[in-house]
């Protein structure tokens, strides 16, 4: 199992961010956005966001229950899984999945985050008698 965790661990973050969502790659306790793929950058449109802290970001948009779980994230290295949470964009209320990881250093202390990102649209189940 070990070797398999440091396998894990040489995957370039190029690598990541070529997933078919929205990723990016996040340093510090501030999580500074280091890296990030056209999906993500375009999550922040007019923002530029690289080299900023998403941290502050969260915080100018009142999100502090997300920053509350991005922290528990880096703090105990446990992952967080589809989260969700809503923000508004283009005057419309979007609900978003958000996952992420740590990232550790040989020492096992959390270095940053990566953060994977989804639009996600709630669905609602009808009965056989409802038609469309």
């Amino acid at each position: 199992m070990e070797g398999e965790l440091n396998h894990y661990k040489k995957i370039p973050a190029s690598l990541y961010l070529q997933l078919p969502f929205c990723v990016a790659i996040l340093k510090g306790y501030d999580y500074i956005h280091e890296k990030a793929n056209d999906c993500y950058l375009a999550f922040f449109k007019e923002r530029e966001i690289l080299g900023k802290s998403l941290k502050s970001l969260l915080n100018q948009v009142g999100n502090r229950d997300l920053i509350k779980k991005l922290d528990h994230v880096y703090n105990t290295g446990e992952a967080l899984s589809n989260y969700r949470f809503s923000s508004r964009v283009d005057k419309l209320l979007k609900n978003y999945n958000i996952s992420c990881i740590a990232t550790k250093n040989h020492e096992g202390v959390s270095t940053g985050l990566i953060v994977m990102l989804n639009e996600y649209v709630e669905s609602t189940i009808i009965s056989d008698r409802e038609n469309f």
